[in-house]
């Protein structure tokens, strides 16, 4: 893979693209307040996964596609690219984005490679991780010494939310247990070996599995079961959808509109915030009811979107056919 990588990294096309999203964003994020820069750093990768799906202003591709169907045509294998972010700052200011190219294959993907380092983290901070009390004692103990996990392992992704979701599906795979009765997290040596001795596809797959579960768990969470999705329909439209945005909205329908329109009236609005929220008190009760599902659906989709949920469309994409995965990048 590492011809791959360096094939990107040498083409200007590749960096021409990437530069729009470089500019904008150190535009953009200068502007914030500091404490606002602080937030928006831990999802960096995030927000340019959504951008990296999307079209590109003077491409009907969008950059993931045009990118894909490049490294499809040049080298004809079963691989796809996902840019990853490595912000430089001075300071409080963010002056540059550098980019590293990592392929993603069935047989040799990143993912798997940070579950292996993630397990060997955890057991090189301490044999018997003590936890904290808390509804996920693993993810909360990440949060919270995150840098401490970090220096054990050089992850794909940097972010918290990231090697979060690692510590997650090494739980719900059964790779890691946590003993309740004193809040240690132990491995099960039994249950790594056999993981990591399947084929890569069946690895991505129960992987997936996990992930989808995760983002099902979210509706009856925050109060949405009567609206929680089957399994098989939210893989159909992760395969048929090229971002996260229109995944959402072939998912959540008019409760997706309803929430845009909101979203962008609240960006475009020239009034005060205070005066913003006065106006709603005076919606009917359907609206207002509107209004808060389309809330609920900020939820979802930050608790897992956000996250890296949304970066496993690559995933999806590894687990496609060459010749399905080359009519979606091709259009």
């Amino acid at each position: 893979m590492k011809n791959i990588s360096e094939y990107c990294e040498s083409n200007q096309d590749f960096r021409q693209i990437l530069e729009k999203f470089t500019n904008y964003y150190i535009a953009a994020y200068n502007k914030r307040r500091v404490a606002a820069r602080n937030e928006i750093k831990k999802f960096m990768n995030c927000n340019f996964n959504t951008w990296y799906y999307s079209d590109a202003p003077t491409c009907y591709l969008s950059p993931a596609r045009f990118i894909n169907s490049d490294i499809y045509n040049k080298f004809g294998s079963d691989t796809v690219v996902f840019p990853v972010c490595r912000p430089v700052y001075k300071k409080d200011k963010l002056i540059n984005i550098t980019y590293v190219f990592p392929a993603f294959t069935l047989d040799d993907h990143p993912f798997i490679r940070d579950l292996n380092l993630f397990i060997r983290a955890i057991l090189n901070i301490s044999p018997e991780l003590q936890l904290n009390e808390g509804i996920d004692p693993l993810s909360n103990y990440i949060y919270n010494n995150f840098l401490d996990i970090e220096k054990y392992a050089d992850f794909t992704f940097k972010e918290r939310p990231y090697v979060a979701t690692l510590g997650e599906v090494c739980m719900r795979l059964s790779l890691l247990t946590i003993f309740e009765g004193n809040l240690r997290v132990l491995p099960d040596e039994k249950k790594i070996k056999a993981f990591f001795a399947l084929s890569g596809r069946d690895k991505l797959e129960r992987i997936i599995g996990v992930l989808v579960e995760r983002f099902l768990q979210c509706f009856d969470e925050i109060g949405l079961p009567d609206k929680r999705p089957d399994a098989e329909d939210v893989l159909a439209l992760l395969e048929e959808s090229q971002n996260v945005e229109s995944f959402m909205e072939n998912l959540f329908g008019d409760i997706y509109h309803s929430l845009s329109e909101y979203a962008n009236s609240l960006i475009d609005d020239p009034r005060d915030h205070d005066t913003v929220i006065e106006s709603l008190e005076s919606m009917d009760e359907a609206r207002l009811r509107e209004f808060a599902e389309a809330n609920a659906v900020i939820k979802v989709c930050c608790a897992c979107f956000y996250t890296p949920f949304g970066q496993y469309l690559q995933l999806i994409y590894c687990l496609l056919n060459s010749t399905r995965r080359r009519i979606l990048w091709q259009g």
